[in-house]
């Protein structure tokens, strides 16, 4: 389930088993183009395609494979469709468990999923993929540019207290003084010695 979640196949943390094993196994084999789908989570219904160029793998029991017709449907579509704010709703909606929310697989069977005929689908699934990749190079740039207004406000900081901003007087007193005389003003008259405020403390006494 990661690495359905994460999208991300292969790498330090796979797992393998015994040849004689991925024999008895066999009905649970997924293919390069399969799509996979998750049956628990907080909701259920993570889902992703097994990339080209990977070896055969197994699924475990908390996950669905689907295995698309490509003469009915095409899988980056079905991808959507399962992504979908529709599709999500009817998950949730079959969704059981208190501990642990799960779908069963024949829950699963009964969620309708809109269908479109193939050529259709294929340009859905194309202007989506557009405008996915549109959104993360937006992101990204914006990041960029939230990094380089943040290097801005640094910098100008240090070029108002450096006297870089506009042209200065020889008579102005530097940036560094004016800091360091605000500072000593701030603090507590008599360096708090003589009690609050700098006031010394009234004597008792008998009255004439």
């Amino acid at each position: 389930m990661r690495n359905l979640r994460a999208e991300s196949f292969g790498g330090n943390s796979t797992q393998y088993v015994a040849p004689e094993k991925a024999v008895e196994l066999k009905p649970h084999i997924v293919f390069a183009g399969d799509l996979l789908f998750t049956k628990m989570g907080e909701p259920p219904g993570d889902a992703a395609i097994y990339p080209a160029g990977r070896p055969e793998g197994l699924i475990t029991a908390d996950c669905i494979r689907l295995r698309n017709h490509a003469t009915l449907s095409c899988t980056r579509y079905l991808l959507f469709a399962i992504r979908s704010p529709a599709f999500r709703e009817q998950i949730i909606r079959i969704t059981k468990g208190v501990a642990q929310k799960k779908v069963s697989l024949a829950r699963f069977k009964s969620v309708a999923l809109p269908f479109a005929p193939l050529a259709e689908q294929a340009r859905i699934a194309a202007e989506v993929d557009r405008l996915v990749s549109v959104t993360e190079t937006t992101l990204h740039e914006a990041k960029r540019a939230l990094h380089r207004v943040q290097r801005l406000h640094q910098s100008i900081l240090k070029w108002a207290f450096e006297g870089r901003l506009v042209d200065q007087d020889p008579a102005d007193e530097p940036a560094s003084a004016l800091l360091e005389r605000i500072r000593a003003e701030r603090e507590p008259v008599g360096n708090g010695k003589s009690g609050r405020g700098g006031r010394r403390p009234l004597r008792r006494g008998r009255r004439e």
